[in-house]
C-alpha cells in the first residue's frame, strides 16, 4: 500500500504525518516547519510552507528523484509539472522559494547549476536608485533566481450595486460586521478572525490589527461599524464566554468557540451561490476597499499603512486607475479636444 502523507494541525503548529499510522516520518520537513515557527511566522504562513513541502514531497516521490542531488534542471521539471496542472504563476514562484529554502536548510547550499538550464541575467543600466523613493543606490545583482514571469493583471473590484446585492443577503450583525471590516477597513480574512474584543475601541473608534508576521497596526474605524459591533456583542454573542476572540460560532455544538477559517469561507461561499456573484470572495472586498481609497486620492504611504503591506510595490497595484476611471478621463479630455477641433473647422483660417 502506498504511503500517504498529510498536513495536520497540532495545537498552534502544523506538521506532516503518515495518514494510516499517524506517525511523523518526515523529520527534516517537520524540523523545517518548526524553524519557521521559531522565526516568528504566523500559523497561516507555516501552513503555507507545510502545503508547499507536501506538494514537493509528492512530486519527488512520484518522479523518483533524489533530494540530495536536486539541481536547477529539476527545478525546471518541477515548474513544468505545475504548469501542466494549471498552477498559477504566483503559486509556482512561492513553491520554488520554499523548495530553495528547504534545500538550503538541509544542506546549507543552493540547488546546483547544471547544463541545459537558461539562467536569467540582470539587465545592467548602471548604478540606479530605488525606483519608489530614490533615496539609496541599488547594486547590480550577481544572479537572478529561477522564476517564471507573473503577468500583470487588472485588479477587479465589486461595484456599489454588487456590494448592495451581497449585503442584502446577510441577516446577522456578526456576519455584517465581518464583511464591513474588509469593505471599510481593508482587513485580510485572517486578520478579521484574529481580532479580540480588547482590540476594539468602540468609543475611540480605533482598531488594533494583528497582521502578517505578527505585525500590529492601529487603524481608524467608521462609526457605523462600531454601532454594528455593539449590537453584535449585546444581542448575538453568547454571554459568559471568554472575552477572546471577537467573532465566535453562534449556534450548534460549537457555540461560543472561535469562528474558523472554514466557517468564514462558508459564509462567503453560500452568498456567492445565491447572488451569482462568483467573484465576491473575502479578498475581493479588501481589493475593493484599497482601490476605492486610491481613487479618492489617499496617499501611497497612508494606503500602505492601512493595508499592512511590507513592500510598497504591493500597494502600488491599487494606484493604477481602473478601466472605468480611464474611460471617464478619456471622455472628459476628448470632449474638450473635439470642441477645439470643431471651433477651428467651423471657422477655418487661411493657410
Amino acid at each position: 500500500m502506498s504511503q500517504t502523507i498529510i498536513l495536520r494541525r497540532i495545537g498552534t503548529s502544523y506538521r506532516l504525518f503518515e495518514k494510516s499510522s499517524g506517525r511523523s516520518l518526515l523529520t527534516r520537513h517537520n524540523r523545517f516547519l518548526a524553524s519557521q515557527e521559531v522565526r516568528g511566522l504566523s500559523i497561516h504562513s507555516v501552513r503555507s510552507y507545510g502545503y508547499d513541502l507536501l506538494y514537493l514531497w509528492r512530486w519527488i516521490r512520484g518522479k523518483k528523484k533524489i533530494w540530495k542531488h536536486f539541481n536547477q534542471r529539476n527545478l525546471l521539471e518541477y515548474i513544468a509539472f505545475q504548469q501542466t496542472n494549471h498552477a498559477k504563476p504566483k503559486s509556482i514562484n512561492r513553491r520554488l522559494t520554499t523548495c530553495e529554502q528547504f534545500y538550503r536548510f538541509c544542506y546549507n547550499a543552493e540547488p546546483k547549476d547544471c547544463a541545459g538550464v537558461n539562467q536569467s541575467t540582470p539587465f545592467y543600466k548602471g548604478r540606479g536608485r530605488d525606483r519608489n523613493l530614490g533615496l539609496f543606490h541599488i547594486s547590480r545583482p550577481k544572479k537572478i533566481k529561477l522564476r517564471i514571469k507573473v503577468p500583470r493583471t487588472l485588479t477587479e473590484i465589486l461595484d456599489p450595486r454588487e456590494v448592495g446585492v451581497f449585503l442584502a443577503t446577510i441577516t446577522r450583525y456578526r456576519d455584517l460586521s465581518i464583511v464591513y471590516f474588509m469593505l471599510y477597513c481593508g482587513l485580510r480574512f485572517s486578520e478579521v478572525l484574529s481580532l479580540k474584543t480588547k482590540d476594539i475601541g468602540l468609543n475611540e473608534l480605533i482598531l488594533k490589527v494583528h497582521g502578517k508576521g505578527n505585525k500590529e497596526r492601529l487603524l481608524p474605524m467608521p462609526n457605523m461599524l462600531a454601532e454594528l459591533l455593539k449590537k453584535y456583542l449585546l444581542l448575538e454573542r453568547p454571554d459568559g464566554r471568554p472575552a477572546e476572540p471577537l467573532f465566535v460560532i453562534l449556534q450548534g455544538k460549537g457555540r461560543g468557540r472561535q469562528m474558523t477559517n472554514a466557517g468564514l469561507r462558508s459564509l462567503f461561499r453560500y452568498r456567492r451561490k445565491i447572488t451569482g456573484l462568483g467573484k465576491a470572495n473575502p479578498h475581493r472586498f479588501r481589493h475593493t476597499f484599497a482601490t476605492r481609497m486610491a481613487a479618492e486620492n489617499v496617499g501611497l504611504p497612508i494606503l500602505q499603512r492601512l493595508l499592512g503591506h511590507a513592500d510598497v510595490s504591493t500597494t502600488q497595484q491599487y494606484i493604477n486607475l481602473s478601466t472605468n476611471d480611464l474611460t471617464k478621463e478619456f471622455q472628459r479630455a476628448m470632449a474638450e479636444i473635439e470642441k477645439d477641433y470643431a471651433r477651428e473647422i467651423s471657422s477655418p483660417t487661411s493657410i
